[in-house]
């Protein structure tokens, strides 16, 4: 649960100072297409100025009512709140293009995807995967995952590990 916090944090931190830097550098590119030297000065005054007056008052800083909303709620309400406030969607499913195909220890499967994934299979249901071949998975009950191969209508369960 910590861990969640402390990313919603560092992404709300990271999108705040990336919005206030794009202001500031249409602030700066104003002044700088001002033709006279004194208004141009100026200009640049008055930004340095604003800077001065919220160098205090950090503009990425996380409310504290915020981080309070977030106390005592289970993990699943905490999770969804951040997700409405970084404007991440919750995804049910994906599909995806089977990288690379290895086996663990005792014949589970660890499948690599294409987009960077690494599922590791945790039943001992069988299903042939090969190299290039397309799956979904897909979310089920209890925060558990589905694999299914788009050729095929049978499944295991598997759980990310990378």
């Amino acid at each position: 649960m910590k861990h969640i916090l402390l990313i919603a944090i560092t992404l709300l931190s990271t999108q705040a100072m990336a919005d206030a830097l794009t202001i500031e550098r249409e602030r700066i590119a104003a002044c700088a297409n001002i033709e006279s030297l004194v208004a141009r000065v100026g200009c640049y005054d008055d930004l340095a100025r604003g800077l001065l007056r919220t160098q205090d008052k950090h503009p990425t800083q996380v409310d504290q009512h915020e981080d309070e909303a977030l106390f005592g709620r289970d993990e699943s309400a905490s999770r969804a709140r951040l997700q409405e406030k970084l404007g991440i969607k919750e995804v049910d499913a994906i599909e995806a293009r089977v990288a690379q195909v290895d086996r663990t220890p005792y014949g589970k499967l660890m499948l690599s995807l294409d987009n960077g994934q690494v599922w590791r299979q945790l039943d001992s249901a069988r299903l042939p995967v090969d190299k290039g071949e397309m799956v979904s998975i897909q979310r089920a009950g209890l925060g558990s995952f589905l694999l299914e191969k788009s050729s095929g209508s049978r499944t295991i369960r598997v759980r990310r590990i990378d």
